[in-house]
């Protein structure tokens, strides 16, 4: 083989975009439940049992009606399947029984690049409103004292499952709801997710957990030229002293447990 057969390789300094700052704030009725903390699940997580509350949320006041997303993102490493769930209890002492409604859901798993495998779908899937709505709550009514099944899925051990539910409670009456939602997790098979009304486990590790009561962000709009190469908005609160997030522990309900 000749030396002209080979190419030459001259080194190429590559520069990350620098961010644009985007000042938004956060918009709209929908609470938006994230449940990112802890990412990777462990058998040190059900070390007090095989059934546990991940995060909980509820707001009075709500008129008999309210509005949820639900974003789940879990690493399986305990070694055996991971059985995830929404529930949701009903505490009022009337009689009155509340209803789980426009129900829709995607959900995806991998091994490889979580972001491209599964971050991106999903978020392309929110922004399009095209998660799925020919799924069904597991149980679509709520009895007076007692807790339902919205939704469950398995994490397969080993890999990285992400999810995106939307879901309405509704109250046939119109009078105010006393409700909880909660994300529960269990190792075993058997286990029914209804079962536990505990508080969430301890966070662990840096990612965030919190209900707030906004799921959109409002920015202004952002203007980019075709041709211009790569570029990298930031999207935060602006308030760069305080607390540059839009998403803070101090908003979210039960501040104590949430970061």
């Amino acid at each position: 083989m000749s030396s002209s057969q080979f190419i030459n390789k001259v080194p190429q300094t590559v520069t990350a975009p620098i961010p644009v700052k985007v000042t938004g704030v956060g918009s709209g009725n929908t609470r938006f439940l994230m449940v990112d903390n802890p990412e990777t699940i462990t058998q040190a997580h059900f070390s007090s049992g095989n059934l546990q509350v991940f995060a909980h949320d509820q707001t009075p006041g709500t008129g008999g009606w309210v509005k949820y997303r639900v974003f789940i993102w879990a690493l399986n490493q305990t070694g055996v399947p991971l059985r995830m769930g929404i529930t949701v209890g009903n505490g009022n002492t009337n009689g009155e029984t509340y209803q789980i409604q426009n129900f829709k859901c995607d959900a995806l798993n991998t091994s490889g690049d979580y972001l491209t495998n599964v971050g991106l779908p999903l978020a392309k899937a929110l922004i399009a409103g095209t998660l799925d709505m020919d799924t069904t709550p597991v149980e679509a009514t709520v009895p007076p004292m007692s807790v339902r099944l919205v939704h469950e899925t398995t994490v397969t051990n080993g890999k990285l499952k992400g999810l995106v539910c939307e879901f309405e409670i509704f109250n046939p009456s119109g009078e105010n709801m006393v409700y909880k939602v909660r994300v529960v997790a269990s190792t075993s098979s058997k286990a029914n997710l209804r079962n536990t009304q505990a508080a969430p486990i301890a966070l662990s590790g840096p990612h965030p957990r919190g209900c707030w009561p906004w799921s959109e962000q409002v920015t202004p709009d952002i203007t980019y030229t075709l041709g211009n190469g790569s570029a990298n908005f930031s999207f935060a609160n602006g308030d760069e002293v305080n607390g540059d997030d839009i998403y803070l522990a101090s908003n979210s309900y039960d501040p104590t447990k949430r970061h």
